[in-house]
């Protein structure tokens, strides 16, 4: 096999180069100077790049603590697999108006209320109903298979995510009742 290589014409060889797709483990990065990001009328965020379209991409944070407008996935929304497109290495390298709509998207899906108290919880056909107030207000939401949706991020932190897809922190469980932080620990540890 080398020695085909070496015997290819090497301006062919150049061009095979170019043309291959980058692997899995390989990361593309996108150049923002041809990105331009937007919402459809349905709300869908799209991205045109310089030689096509896509008309639903998801984005998430390669390093969601640490570089919040760095690094970020784009993937494409409607192929089942969500396969990777590429990564905006900058945030601020887009031009403002798909700077704009990234932010937007980024706070939608990183949406995290903090839960303060909790003020009603039970559990009812194997939802537990909640009823508790949060950093950005009064919360109601449920959530489906606790066991699963319920994850503990340290001793004392909880993640939540609602039926709905909508996330929740429970940033101390020591602050919550003792009957409250029993029940979501019972969930925890089994």
């Amino acid at each position: 096999m080398a020695m085909q290589i070496q015997m290819m014409d090497p301006q062919l060889y150049e061009f095979l180069q170019q043309k291959t797709e980058p692997k899995s483990y390989e990361m593309h990065k996108l150049d923002p100077s041809t990105l331009r990001f937007f919402f459809s009328p349905e709300g869908l965020m799209r991205m045109e790049m310089a030689d096509r379209c896509y008309l639903s991409v998801e984005i998430d944070r390669s390093f969601p603590v640490d570089e919040e407008g760095h690094y970020l996935s784009i993937r494409n929304a409607l192929d089942e697999d969500h396969p990777e497109i590429g990564i905006v290495v900058d945030v601020a390298l887009l031009e403002p108006e798909s700077q704009k709509v990234v932010q937007q998207e980024l706070y939608r899906h990183y949406f995290v209320p903090q839960v303060q108290n909790i003020t009603y919880l039970k559990e009812e056909f194997g939802v537990l109903n909640f009823e508790a107030l949060t950093d950005r207000g009064p919360r109601q939401f449920s959530v489906r298979n606790p066991q699963e949706n319920l994850r503990q991020l340290t001793e004392d932190r909880i993640f939540i995510i609602d039926i709905d897809g909508c996330r929740y922190e429970v940033p101390d469980i020591r602050k919550l009742s003792k009957k409250h932080a029993a029940i979501l620990r019972d969930y925890l540890d089994s």
